[in-house]
Order: C-alpha cells, then structure tokens, then sequence
C-alpha cells in the first residue's frame, strides 16, 4: 500500500505543466545526455517532440526563445543543411531542396539545450509528411551544422 502512494507520489513529482511548453516529464540520466524534461508541442498544427535540457529547474524563457527563434528560421537552418541533406532529398523525392524541404517535411523533435543558448550543441529532427519512416537529423555543435543522419 505505502509503495503504490509514493509512486504516485514521486510520478507527481517529476511532472509540471510548462506555460509555453505545456505538460512536460522529468527524466533524471547519468549518461551523457543528462537530465532533461521531454513533452510535445503543437507548433503550428504539428506535434513537436522535445527535450530541454536542465540543470535541474524548470523550463527558462531562454529555452523559450530558443524554440522560438529555431521555428521562426528553419529555412534558414535548411540552407545551413543543404551540403548535407540535398542530395539525398532529390534523389528521394526527385524534387529541388531548398525550394521544396519544407514543403515535404516537417519539424518532428528538437532538442533544447539547458541554458537556451544556439551556439551550443543541440539536434533537430524533420519527418517526410507522406512518409513518417523517412527522417532528417540535424546536428548541430557550436551553432554550425556539422552533420545529418538520414533514415529511410
């Protein structure tokens, strides 16, 4: 009886409802990772996966911004991108990059680093809309694009 409470007591505690990141989950990592909170958001009718990142607060509004900011310039994060993901988008989808990526794929996951800052290391992941088993990985290590994993 006493260990059914106090997991639902520690279940509660790792929980939050985020003002802009909405209900979040806390999970606690000794690997290289660290601890982060993961949740989803919809961003202009898409569900965005998310970890951000912490030093063991909640969610800060530099991390906020840092969501922002990364949705409000992903054409210019695609351009960043192309060495990387153009030959392989037309030979997949036989269409020209930089005018059709957004077009085909969408944002599906992002990571936030724990101070909210673009120049650290940090990763974003684009899904095909017609085909959710093609998958775009951006890495990105202090604020350039350094590499992209392709899944499909």
């Amino acid at each position: 009886m006493f260990n059914g409470i106090k997991n639902i007591l520690i279940f509660k505690k790792n929980r939050i409802r985020h003002d802009f990141f909405g209900s979040l989950k806390y999970t606690s990592s000794e690997g290289a990772q660290g601890c982060y909170w993961s949740g989803s958001i919809d961003y202009a009718g898409d569900l965005i996966e998310l970890k951000v990142f912490t030093d063991g607060g909640s969610p800060s509004l530099k991390q906020v911004a840092f969501f922002n900011e990364v949705m409000g310039s992903l054409q210019t994060l695609v351009k960043n991108s192309s060495q990387f993901i153009e030959a392989s988008f037309e030979i997949w989808t036989e269409k020209s990059y930089l005018e059709n990526f957004l077009l085909e794929f969408r944002c599906k996951s992002m990571d936030i680093p724990a101070d909210g800052c673009l120049q650290n290391d940090w990763q974003i992941t684009f899904v095909q809309k017609s085909d959710e088993n093609f998958v775009f990985t951006v890495f990105i290590e202090k604020g350039v694009v350094v590499c992209t994993d392709l899944d499909g």
